[in-house]
């Protein structure tokens, strides 16, 4: 999950996930003069990004992202979005499909790849069953978020 920026009121600049084409979805750039609030980085009277501060606070890298990104014109406010679906929202399938593409990739863990066999197996049979070298109860799966 990350943050979609409307207003910028709702997300702080250095510390939440919002900037969508870095690993981490994070800034790396600490400037002093970076504001608390991506709000701090939007212009008031044109709603758009302000570009000068932009260009003046990050790497070229990252004031680039920073600068594609929409702002909202009518000031609606920051919402939480789902990054690897087009839509923004959540599901089962999405989860499931970043999951397997972590697997591929070796980005999973020993311990990683149990709990996501017990939340996936749970969900492929209607009720919760135990696979093996797995250490999760059928409880703590169905409060464990997936990623």
């Amino acid at each position: 999950m990350r943050w979609s920026i409307g207003n910028g009121g709702k997300v702080h600049i250095c510390q939440d996930r919002w900037v969508p084409k870095l690993s981490t979805f994070k800034i790396y750039s600490r400037h002093p003069n970076i504001p608390d609030l991506v709000q701090g980085l939007i212009d008031p009277g044109t709603q758009t990004w302000n570009r000068d501060l932009v260009m003046l606070c990050f790497n070229g890298e990252e004031a680039q992202t920073i600068l594609s990104l929409p702002t909202s014109r009518w000031g609606c406010e920051d919402k939480m979005i789902w990054h690897f679906s087009a839509h923004g929202g959540y599901s089962i399938r999405y989860g499931y499909d970043v999951v397997l593409d972590m697997q591929k990739n070796g980005e999973l863990g020993r311990i990683a790849e149990g709990k996501v066999a017990v939340i996936l197996d749970r969900r492929a049979s209607g009720g919760c069953r135990r696979l093996q070298n797995c250490e999760l109860s059928c409880g703590e799966a169905a409060t464990m978020p997936l990623l």
